[in-house]
């Protein structure tokens, strides 16, 4: 089901007649807006936009060399510029803030579900995420859409055609995780702690180098408190983990 802020993001990629992916730049639509947009060193913060009910100055720490994820921070302003900006008039997102994916509640969440359907439209998407899933696939997604592996991957979640579950680490300890609907197992509790016996756990732990390809691991590893694991303990999934900086690790679990 849509969201209120991923309607919106239709709504105006449609006035702006966009239809094919990168038809305009992130740059471009902020600019069609008679928004100010600045590259320029912030303390603490990734991205930050100043506004009123008519006007606005988005500012991106320049700090940030990876265009994907500076598309994303605008667009994520955007996202405050469209849905907040008669109730709060100045945002200072983090790290932290931009990777609020979870809390339904949350105005962060909001602008990233702006962003997420502003810079990867369901009706171009859709159509491109079909088919078997790898490793592969989301990296072109990513370079079709000019988007981060995070975002794209997860949009992958909303609108793709294979089971998917995405789990957030830092330092070891689950910070979310998310599941398609058709997932098989989703009980896996925030604040615990990766286990032995998955790539993560070896990657943080044991120093173990990341493969390029995606690896078998037993599905008991990930989800022992899950209710349903005994009927599926034989299951196996693959695996494949993204450092996503230095403290966080994206793990994308699918069937084989």
């Amino acid at each position: 089901m849509a969201t209120l802020a991923s309607l919106r993001a239709r709504d105006f990629l449609s006035s702006i007649g966009y239809s094919q992916p990168n038809d305009l730049s992130i740059e471009e639509m902020v600019w069609s807006l008679g928004i100010i947009l600045k590259d320029e060193k912030i303390e603490g913060s990734d991205g930050r936009i100043l506004m009123d009910s008519d006007s606005a100055i988005i500012t991106v720490n320049s700090e940030i060399k990876y265009q994907p994820r500076k598309n994303f921070i605008i667009a994520h302003e955007l996202g405050h510029y469209f849905l907040h900006r008669n109730n709060t008039k100045f945002f200072s997102d983090t790290e932290k803030t931009l990777s609020d994916w979870k809390n339904n509640n949350s105005l962060e969440t909001e602008a990233n579900d702006f962003a997420k359907e502003l810079l990867m439209p369901e009706f171009l998407f859709s159509p491109l995420c079909k088919g078997k899933l790898s490793i592969n696939l989301i990296k072109k997604l990513s370079g079709t859409f000019n988007s981060s592996i995070t975002a794209t991957v997860l949009r992958y979640k909303d609108l793709g055609d294979i089971p998917i579950a995405i789990i957030y680490l830092e330092k070891g300890i689950v910070n979310w995780s998310f599941y398609s609907h058709d997932f098989i197992l989703q009980y896996l509790p925030k604040g615990s702690k990766v286990r032995p016996g998955t790539v993560a756990y070896d990657f943080i732990y044991n120093n173990v180098e990341l493969s390029e390809n995606p690896e078998l691991i037993d599905a008991v590893d990930w989800f022992p408190e899950d209710f349903n694991i005994e009927k599926y303990s034989k299951w196996k999934f693959y695996e494949y983990c993204i450092p996503v900086s230095d403290l966080g690790l994206l793990v994308c679990l699918w069937g084989f």
